[in-house]
This record gives structure tokens, C-alpha cells and sequence, in this order.
């Protein structure tokens, strides 16, 4: 099993114990995404499900979130809302 867990919510995972000892044993930090792998991780999902993303939005999203940290699981939220 895979549990992803944003770094602001480490504190509430230590109120548990047995989570606090999992997420400290098994850490994984992912770093900011470029402009290229933003653009992947936009425009694949959406061509696997026949879908095209406008060309501005993927321009506007690669501008304001590649090399930014924390933007991954921000910008999953925001696609899945949009």
C-alpha cells in the first residue's frame, strides 16, 4: 500500500503513533517539477481518456507551477476540480 501524505499534515499523522512510525520509516520527498514533466502529467491522463487540455491552460499551469515546491499536490486538486 501506498500512502501519500502532503509535508503541513506530518503533524496530525504524529498524534497516532503507529502512523507517526510508518511515515517516519518510509519517507519519500518529492521534488518541484520541471516545465517538460508538468506538461506530462497534465496532458497525459487527459489524452489516455480522450481528452484534450487547451493549449493556454497547459501553458498557464507549466508558467506558474514548474520548480515550485508543493505544486504537485496542488495541482492535482485543481485539475480533478476543473
Amino acid at each position: 500500500m501506498v500512502v501519500a501524505v502532503r509535508g503541513d499534515f506530518y503533524g496530525p499523522c504524529a498524534a497516532h503513533r503507529e502512523l507517526a512510525e510508518a511515515v517516519s520509516r518510509a519517507n519519500l520527498l518529492v521534488r518541484p517539477m520541471s516545465g517538460d514533466e508538468l506538461r506530462v502529467v497534465v496532458t497525459g491522463p487527459a489524452t489516455a481518456a480522450g481528452v484534450n487540455v487547451e493549449t493556454a491552460l497547459t501553458a498557464r499551469i507549466v508558467d506558474e507551477d514548474s520548480d515550485q515546491p508543493g505544486a504537485p499536490p496542488t495541482l492535482l486538486h485543481a485539475l480533478l476540480e476543473t
